[in-house]
């Protein structure tokens, strides 16, 4: 900060590390690619004898979202519909779940980040019929911010195993306070 007369003059100094961007260049070439599209030159590649290519952490999780998908393409809650905003969230998590249950659709939500981070933490859940239940721990300023509306009725799919681990995340997950 420098004073000249009257006026305030203010300047900066950019310090940059050439080297250091060099070497990061191909995270900011790929920054938000896929899979094939990534571009790493081969000499930046270095192979550990546990290298391997995953597109999804659990095995199955991809048939898992796409059979979310095709029963109900959007998040109940804010009728977003773009796959690439929307999360598979496990109603009983996985940890817990039977092989079986794991990768059951009637286990699952497709949900927006926000709505499936509180879901997954227990800030929120559903009663039998659909209705939002926002637990006691998320603050009421919180909840107005959100928009969130409790006692609508949620378009879920209401079969037996549904509805079952529902319950299990009702009763085990959710944050009564």
């Amino acid at each position: 900060h420098l004073k000249d007369g009257n006026s305030d003059i203010y300047y900066w100094k950019l310090f940059a590390d050439f080297a250091e961007m060099e070497r990061r260049k191909n995270y900011v070439i790929n920054y938000g690619k896929k899979g094939e599209e990534i571009i790493i030159p081969k000499a930046e590649v270095q192979e550990t004898p546990k290298t391997k290519e995953y597109r999804y952490a659990r095995e199955g999780q991809g048939k898992y979202r796409d059979a979310l998908l095709e029963e109900c393409p959007m998040c109940p809650i804010t009728q977003i519909t773009e796959p690439e905003l929307l999360i598979a969230s496990h109603i009983k998590p996985w940890s817990v779940s039977d092989n079986e249950n794991r990768l059951s659709s009637e286990n699952g939500l497709l949900l927006s980040c926000l709505y499936d981070k509180m879901f997954d933490l227990g800030l929120i859940t559903f009663a039998e019929q659909g209705e939002m239940l926002i637990s006691k721990e998320l603050h009421p300023d919180n909840v107005a911010r959100i928009g969130i509306k409790s006692n609508f009725v949620y378009p879920l799919r209401y079969t037996p195993l549904l509805q079952m681990n529902m319950e299990y995340h009702r009763d085990v997950v959710f944050l009564r306070g």
